[in-house]
């Protein structure tokens, strides 16, 4: 997708998990290169919160006492093959207009 946002153009790709769940998407964004650190992907996910008020105050008790996830706050994102294959053609084009 390529959206013009202050006059430089954003080329963006979103990777939706199997499941549907919005939560569990990947952005990765660059833009029309102009200067050298234009050449740059920016990939952004979403981290899940919990919905539920009780478990919210839990994980907040724990954290102000300095409880950390030996494994970090991550999420996940599943492709499908076809959802690859438009990666890799994302990715390629990234690469080709940069020159490098």
């Amino acid at each position: 997708m390529k959206i013009k946002l202050n006059g430089v153009y954003h080329y963006v790709h979103h990777v939706i998990c199997e499941c549907s769940d919005h939560s569990h998407t990947v952005r990765l964004t660059h833009f029309e290169p102009q200067d050298d650190w234009d050449s740059e992907i920016y990939i952004s996910s979403h981290l899940s919160t919990e919905p539920n008020i009780f478990k919210r105050i839990w994980y907040g008790i724990r954290y102000v006492f300095g409880y950390r996830s030996r494994y970090g706050e991550f999420g996940e994102t599943v492709m499908k093959v076809e959802q690859a294959k438009e990666l890799r053609d994302y990715l390629t084009e990234f690469v080709e207009s940069t020159n490098e």
